[in-house]
Formats: C-alpha cells, sequence, structure tokens
C-alpha cells in the first residue's frame, strides 16, 4: 500500500496532537518497509526454487548425452563407460533430493512467507478506517471551534450544542480505531521474528539434508575414478591425449 500522510489536505485543522499523528506515521512506515522486504523475499525465493530444478534437470542432460557417445563396456568397471553410467545413476539421485529440497523450500518457507503477506491489506485496511474517522473528527472540530467564535444567537447555540454531541460520538469513532490500529502494527512487525525463525530453520536443515547427501553421492561416485584423483592429474592426461590425437595422421601419404 501506498499511503502516504501528506496526500491530506493542508488547511484541514488537525484535532489531534503532532506527537500522536508522528507516533502513527512511524509505525504506518515500519509496516511497508516490512511489506516490501516480505515481498523481495518471497520473490528471490521462487528465483531459488527455479534455479535449483533448472541446476538438476542441466546436470541429468549432460550425464545423458555423455552417455549418447557411446563409449565401448569395459569388463574391469574402470573405464570411462562405467564412470558415464555412475554418473548418470548419481545424477538421478541428485534429482530426487533436489526434489525434496524445492519442496520443503515451498510448503515450509515460501507458501507461509505468502500466507503472511496476505495479512498487510487487513492491516491497511484498519489504516483507512482509522483515516476516514479521523477525518470525520477534524470535520466535526472545526465545526465545533466555528460556532463557539460566533454569536450566542439561539440558532447558534442549537447548532452549536449539535455539532458539540456530534464531536463527542466522531472523537469516540476515531480513538476506537486508532487504539485499535495501533494494536495491529506493532503486533504485525513484532510478530516477523516468531514467524520467520521456524521457516528458516526449515530451509537450513534442508539444505544441509541436501549438501549432505550431495557430498555422499559425489563421493562415492569419486571412488569409481580410482586413479584420476585430483585436477592437475586430469589435465596432464587431457594435454597428453590432446597430443596424441594431433599427432595422427588423417591424411594417408600417396
Amino acid at each position: 500500500m501506498s499511503w502516504n500522510p501528506f496526500r491530506r489536505s493542508k488547511i484541514e485543522k488537525r484535532a489531534i496532537s503532532t506527537t500522536e499523528e508522528r507516533e502513527f506515521e512511524r509505525e504506518v512506515k515500519r509496516i511497508q518497509q516490512l511489506e516490501e522486504n516480505s515481498k523481495k523475499l518471497y520473490k528471490e525465493l521462487k528465483k531459488y526454487e527455479t534455479a535449483l530444478d533448472a541446476m538438476t534437470k542441466v546436470e541429468s542432460r549432460v550425464s545423458q548425452d555423455v552417455l549418447k557417445v557411446k563409449f565401448k563396456p569395459d569388463e574391469s568397471n574402470k573405464g570411462i563407460r562405467n564412470y558415464a553410467d555412475e554418473w548418470n545413476r548419481a545424477s538421478q539421485r541428485l534429482e530426487n533430493q533436489q526434489k525434496v529440497l524445492t519442496f520443503n523450500c515451498h510448503k515450509g518457507v515460501s507458501e507461509p512467507i505468502k500466507k503472511y503477506i496476505g495479512h498487510f491489506p487487513q492491516v491497511y485496511s484498519a489504516i483507512k478506517k482509522r483515516e476516514a474517522a479521523l477525518h470525520e473528527y477534524n470535520k466535526s472540530q472545526a465545526k465545533v471551534d466555528k460556532y463557539q467564535d460566533k454569536d450566542r444567537t439561539g440558532a447558534n447555540v442549537v447548532k452549536l450544542d449539535t455539532y458539540k454531541k456530534g464531536l463527542v460520538r466522531s472523537k469516540d469513532e476515531y480513538e476506537r480505531n486508532h487504539k485499535h490500529t495501533m494494536r495491529v502494527m506493532p503486533s504485525m512487525y513484532d510478530y516477523r521474528e516468531d514467524y520467520f525463525k521456524p521457516c528458516l530453520a526449515v530451509l537450513v536443515n534442508s539444505q544441509a539434508n541436501y549438501y549432505t547427501e550431495s557430498l555422499k553421492i559425489y563421493s562415492e561416485m569419486a571412488n569409481e575414478t580410482g586413479d584420476i584423483s585430483n585436477s592437475e592429474q586430469i589435465h596432464h592426461r587431457t594435454q597428453d591425449t590432446l597430443k596424441q590425437i594431433k599427432a595422427l595422421t588423417i591424411v594417408a601419404d600417396d
């Protein structure tokens, strides 16, 4: 809600104190900032879920594409065909783990935050009712002030008495709405910690489980690679293979 206290008419005389109005405006700004940050968090969580899904799908496709190269079987189960098979199985296991993480993130974090955001319209509705009541209170106060300065004629006395009764009613209505709003806004703001903490705990615990299982899966697969133990060895082996390819005679001599 883009509520702005400065939208009020500048010529409207206020029936309440400046201190009371400033306290109210401070609470409104806190609520607006909380809503903005909550929406940003929800948006980023949806991006996170999408990114998890995309990452796993890409790895699955790559492992399947490696199998399509049609490496020849190796009876010792230590050849590249075996590595490719192991990687494909590992990617399938990782995909299952990713689905669990995404499900937990969606059900345990994204959906609760979306529900939390859904309560802001109720808060803003209370703010609008309070503002409407304040407007009527200001109008009633202005009428009383106007007729208090008029001559004490019979008609003016009757009108002043009527306006004073209206002022009492409008004041009571305003104070009721003001107290309600000033109770709702701080409660909504203070409740954020109790609400968000279990949500984030779900996310952290789910991530811990996902990455623990990922490490286990990759460690098992790494054990299958045997003598390919580090990136330096892989680099040297790749370079040697490239040299052998370059040394091949593609066109036979006459």
